[in-house]
């Protein structure tokens, strides 16, 4: 995806929060690409036939079979016109195919409307997205994903986001640079990499060309497109 999709315009993103920010690591231990390791995670998983999906509890009954034998088949959805993020669901469907073919991965794009009251209705399995800072603070990635929109729409477990709603409440409240940025690393980067609740990919980078002639205006990367407020001010 780096290489034939992004032109090599991208680093891999090896924590939620982005370069600069409190908590960004490069140490930070990410995940690989395993096949065999993903085969094996599947092997491993406590899911039968006769699981209850309201619960996660097993329900008394004959020929339970295991997940990695009776596989899935379920939906990577991306907005429609967004090549780049089409391509990586095709690419999660032919990990999951190489896996085991009885691991079915069908990749569905909808029209942007569709895709967003879908997601809110928390009906997508797996969605792509991207994420622009409201501002340049790692409360504004870290609650976001864990304890505040992400979490209700991917359906964390009540405990988990209140855990995570403590951990982002001391990281915002801690007034300490130093102190901030270590705790982050610590404690919420640790326990996101544990948890695993979303597939981290690349922070892009984002050029700006333009002529020699123009003044007045200036690229900002928060922003996913020109914003004339600064030259109008110029004027």
């Amino acid at each position: 995806y780096l290489g034939d999709v992004l032109q090599g315009e991208g680093t891999k993103a090896p924590t939620l929060m982005l370069p600069g920010m409190a908590g960004y690591d490069e140490n930070a231990p990410q995940y690989t690409y395993d096949v065999e390791m993903c085969r094996q995670e599947l092997e491993n998983s406590f899911w039968t036939t006769c699981t209850d999906p309201d619960t996660l509890e097993e329900v008394p009954g004959e020929d339970c079979q295991p997940l990695s034998e009776v596989g899935f088949r379920l939906s990577a959805v991306y907005n429609t016109g967004n090549n780049q993020r089409q391509t990586i669901a095709e690419i999660l469907q032919a990990g999951l195919q190489e896996a085991g073919e009885q691991y079915v991965v069908e990749t569905v794009g909808l029209p942007w409307p569709t895709f967003l009251s879908n997601n809110r209705a928390r009906k997508l399995p797996i969605f792509i997205i991207g994420w622009l800072s409201d501002y340049y603070d790692t409360h504004n990635w870290s609650y976001t994903f864990t304890a505040g929109y992400y979490a209700f729409v991917q359906r964390f477990p009540e405990d988990l986001r209140q855990e995570f709603v403590q951990i982002c409440t001391e990281g915002v409240t801690e007034t300490d640079p130093v102190a901030r940025d270590a705790y982050y690393k610590e404690v919420f980067n640790p326990k996101y990499h544990e948890t695993a609740p979303s597939i981290l990919l690349f922070n892009v980078k984002q050029r700006h060309y333009e002529p020699r002639y123009v003044n007045g205006w200036y690229a900002n990367p928060m922003y996913s497109n020109r914003w004339y407020y600064v030259c109008l001010l110029y004027t």
